[in-house]
């Protein structure tokens, strides 16, 4: 299927590969900027490198930054510096977002945004093996309709889709979570979390 999983139920090995096979295209981005306007260069990172960290990034990937998912980000700097010729230390930031590259981070949390929608509308194939409950109580308050994120422990268990799931679903505005069909809401939620990132 594409996805490595290792014996100790860990995501280095995956990441690993990943990183490993988008850092292909650094060569062929270095010498075709100076051929190509900004905008097919662009394009062709959009080609070749982002299916890569898009694919089943849900299942992998987080929200919290981790060493580990950190190279897979670092990448992502190093093509945005390329692209517009920056400086090696130039500020990545204003890259992403003059780019309109996502990183890691944020095509992780619009794929469990979709998710989430594609559950609470019941659009999914199959058993499903995540119950979400909205919070049951008789008291009229601004979070009744939220809901339920259970308690946890352990960071583990927190990188959960069970746990992140609910509060990213909580913290999206009510118009957003209004919308009846995917289409609408994935143009929606990308817009919103794009420019609500830091």
């Amino acid at each position: 299927m594409g996805v490595i999983i290792s014996s100790d139920l860990k995501w280095n090995k995956h990441i690993e590969v990943v990183c490993s096979k988008a850092s292909k295209s650094i060569g062929i981005l270095c010498k075709v900027r100076h051929l190509l306007p900004q905008k097919l260069t662009k394009t062709l990172y959009h080609t070749l490198v982002e299916p890569y960290l898009s694919y089943c990034c849900l299942v992998w990937a987080g929200m919290e930054k981790t060493g580990v998912l950190d190279r897979v980000h670092k990448l992502q700097k190093k093509y945005c510096r390329i692209i517009t010729f920056s400086c090696f230390t130039a500020h990545s930031s204003p890259l992403f977002k003059s780019l309109e590259i996502m990183s890691i981070y944020l095509i992780y949390k619009i794929q469990l945004a979709i998710y989430m929608f594609k559950q609470m509308n019941n659009m999914l194939p199959g058993v499903n093996p995540f119950n979400f409950s909205k919070l049951s109580h008789d008291h009229d308050t601004r979070h009744r309709s939220e809901l339920r994120i259970d308690r946890c422990r352990t960071k583990m268990r927190q990188s959960t889709v069970q746990f992140q799931g609910p509060k990213l679903w909580n913290s999206l505005p009510q118009n957003i979570l209004n919308l009846s069909t995917l289409n609408s809401f994935k143009k929606k939620v990308k817009d919103y979390l794009v420019n609500s990132r830091c």
